[in-house]
């Protein structure tokens, strides 16, 4: 995240025709780090319907696992930014999340024209720090004079 949101740290997204979320949240460290974690896997909706859904575990501690309401308007697409300062060591106001965000069984049935088998998830591993790095791509194109 941007060192310049820290005193107000917040994850925003975009939710689109959904009343509820489960909004969970645990703290993390490097060693929880894994690639199978849907935060690093773009194909980690779950099937509904016929399949029973399974819960996700996630690694580190738990720190919120609630329903959120949403407060949407039909067919108007609303940005929520999710407050993490709490989340964060108290101290420094620093640390690594995981945040996952699906759709509610009750929210899916309230959108009956939605024809989708997934289950909506949104994840994301957010590394609060006071690091800043800009980095440059280069083509190799131009050479240097000196």
């Amino acid at each position: 995240m941007d060192p310049g949101v820290l005193n107000d740290p917040f994850y925003s997204f975009i939710v689109y025709n959904y009343s509820e979320l489960n909004i969970r949240i645990n703290r993390v460290k490097p060693e929880h780090y894994h690639l199978k974690l849907p935060c690093f896997n773009p194909y980690s909706s779950q099937f509904v319907g016929k399949q029973k859904e399974s819960n996700i575990n996630l690694p580190g501690e738990e720190l919120l696992n609630e329903i959120m309401q949403t407060n949407c308007e039909r067919d108007d697409p609303k940005e929520i930014a999710l407050p993490l300062k709490s989340y964060l060591t108290k101290e420094s106001g620093v640390g690594q999340l995981i945040v996952l965000i699906q759709t509610t069984e009750e929210a899916r049935k309230q959108c009956e024209h939605n024809e989708w088998d997934r289950k909506p998830i949104l994840s994301a591993w957010l590394q609060c720090t006071r690091l800043t790095v800009d980095a440059f791509i280069s083509s190799g194109k131009y050479k240097i004079l000196y």
